[in-house]
Formats: structure tokens, sequence, C-alpha cells
């Protein structure tokens, strides 16, 4: 009877999960952006965009729709905030005179449905915010993938590679993203990059900037045909004075024995860095071990390693992320010593050497 009853239960967990449909939103920025003949330019999900070489273009970001249990995805909008639906960029020209002149951008996009870039337009004609319909009906897809460009309106033979372009004015605000229900029409709004949506339905807080720091941050300059540079991570360990044993007895005890520092060159402020960090040893077993200076096949003392406020696991690397920019700091601990192992070894100063390795998160 028991062992029914433990059946039945998970069947009924198992029937609720299986009822359960959600939609969730990611959105992507770009941290770098570039312009490039339209030919040209990448994307995150699709190639090629269809645009031409005839005008160049920059990726802003993606948009990610994704549904469980065979949810439709209807009507799909953006609604926009602050969004113009021009932009204008500063630079050298090979035309118009040569020298230095304003040029218009507009917002664009391509879809995993509609492969022809389409204008997005986030402003009214009286200048006040508007939606955005990007499907009219039911998408066929899942899951449903939107790339926003800038696209020139000049012809791309009028910019010099190489140079750089200044945004002066125009800005790209913010965005919601809203479906409609398969029995009405009262639209609702879904959580994008895990937004709160209130109870009541009305619109999140806090609308997704579509540039990378924030909407009030100003657009970079913007680079035409040149890749960005490489980021690099410089790696380094502050060592600490040598501690006393008796402070690092049990769990619930722990004290610094050194820090961890990544200095990031060429990060992009607003962007998002990670690294996975590794600490591993040439000693043999899975714990990490002190040994008495000079005697390196002598009995040691076993001890745990705690960083980010975890246990270090030998050889297993632990997620370091998001990273501060230009640099980030985090201690490390010794802790859980056992003290009948210590009181029993003979007195001098131990020592372990520990290789810390780091590689960045994609």
């Amino acid at each position: 009877m028991k062992r029914h009853m433990t059946l039945l239960i998970i069947m009924l967990l198992f029937s609720l999960f299986a009822l359960h449909a959600e939609i969730r939103v990611q959105y992507e920025p770009e941290y770098y952006l570039i312009f490039r003949k339209g030919n040209d330019v990448p994307t995150s999900s699709f190639s090629p965009t269809g645009f031409n070489q005839n005008r160049i273009v920059a990726h802003i970001g993606t948009i990610t729709i994704t549904a469980t249990e065979n949810e439709p995805i209807i009507r799909p909008i953006l609604e926009g905030f602050g969004t113009t639906n021009g932009f204008w960029f500063n630079g050298p020209l090979t035309g118009w005179g040569g020298g230095y002149h304003d040029t218009e951008f507009q917002l664009y996009g391509v879809t995993t449905t509609r492969r022809t870039p389409f204008g997005v337009w986030f402003e009214n004609n009286s200048g006040g915010d508007a939606e955005f319909i990007l499907e009219s009906g039911t998408v066929n897809a899942n899951p449903y993938v939107v790339e926003l460009f800038f696209r020139g309106i000049q012809p791309s033979n009028l910019y010099i590679l190489g140079e750089d372009y200044v945004m002066v004015d125009g800005s790209l605000g913010s965005f919601n993203v809203k479906l409609k229900p398969s029995t009405s029409w009262d639209y609702f709004y879904v959580p994008v990059n895990d937004q709160e949506i209130p109870p009541d339905g009305s619109p999140p807080a806090v609308p997704i900037p579509i540039p990378v720091g924030g909407s009030e941050v100003p657009i970079p300059t913007v680079p035409y045909g040149v890749d960005p540079p490489e980021l690099i991570h410089l790696f380094t360990i502050i060592q600490d004075d040598p501690f006393s044993i008796h402070d690092a007895y049990g769990p619930s005890k722990q004290v610094r024995v050194g820090k961890a520092q990544i200095t990031m060159q060429n990060a992009v402020q607003g962007g998002i860095y990670g690294v996975d960090i590794t600490f591993s040893s040439n000693q043999g077993g899975s714990e990490f071990q002190l040994h008495l200076q000079g005697e390196p096949t002598y009995p040691f003392i076993p001890y745990e390693l705690k960083f980010l406020g975890q246990k270090v696991n030998k050889g297993q690397a632990i997620a370091w992320s998001p990273l501060g920019i230009p640099f980030t700091s985090e201690d490390i601990f010794v802790t859980n010593i056992n003290e009948s192992i210590a009181e029993a070894a003979p007195s001098g100063s131990y020592s372990d050497t520990i290789l810390v390795e780091i590689s960045p998160i994609e």
C-alpha cells in the first residue's frame, strides 16, 4: 500500500508539471557595435540576414521568445519606451564634399519567420511612445527570434572603412513584450530577462533597455568594419601572510589566505563577463593537503578551500560571474581543518601549492 501511494504522488506531480505551460523572453544586447556592409553583418541566430551590401548595418541585440508545452505564441508586440525612429551618426564621408557629416540610420528587424529586413517603428506621429506588431497572428516558430539592427539610409560607399561614427541624435530606449491570448484580445505581458510582472497584469515597472548599460547610456563610438579588440583577462593572486592553524579548526571557522583578482582590458562598459575558475593541486587524492615543509611525503593535514562562499572541489570549475569592470577581487579561505589530526601532527610550518586557472565563459 505504501509503495502504491508513493507512485500515485509521483504521477500526480508529473501531471501537474505537464499542465504548466509558460512563455519566456530573453534579450541579449550586442556589447560591441560594429558597422558592416549588410551582407557581412553577423547575428547570433541565423545568417544571412537579408541585408545587402548597398547599406551599412550594425547588430544591436537579440530577442528570443520561447514557449513550453505547445503554448502558442500569438501576435507578439514590442512596446517601446523612449525609442526614436531616426538615429543620426557623425563621421567622415567620401562624398558630399568630404569631411564630417551627419547621416541618418533607422531601427530594423529580422525574425525567424520574416527574413526580409523591415523597419521597426516605436515612435508615433506626435513623437510619443508606440507599439510595434511583429506578427499579425500565431507565430509558426518556437523559439521565435527577433534580431535588431541599425541600418543606414545612405549608400555604403559613402562611408570610410576603419573610421569611427558617433551618434549625435536619437535614442534606443527600452521595451516590453506583449502577447495575445488564444481566447481574447486582452494582451498580457511576458517577462523579459526574468522581469517581475505585477499580479494585476499591468506593465513591468522597469522595461528592458535596448543598449548595453541602460536606456540612458549613450551609444559608444561605432567603427566601420573594424573588429572589436580582444578581451584580455589579467589574473593575479594576492598572497596573505601565514596563519595560525587554530583559526581554521572545524567548518565554522575560516581564515583568509589570499585574494583572487581579475583585471579586464578592452571590456565594454555594461557588458556581462564571467570566467570559470579552477583550483587544483599536485598532491594526490580528492582533498587539499597541508604538508610539513621539506617533507612532501610526510603525513598531511587535510583542509578545505572556500571561494565565493562555497566549498572548492579540487579540479572542478566554479563560475565567477558577473565580473566588475575594470577589475574584480574575491577572497580565498581555508576552513574545516580537523583539530585532532592537526594536534597530532609534528610542529613546524605547513604549506600547500595550489594551481589556479581561469577560462572565459563564452
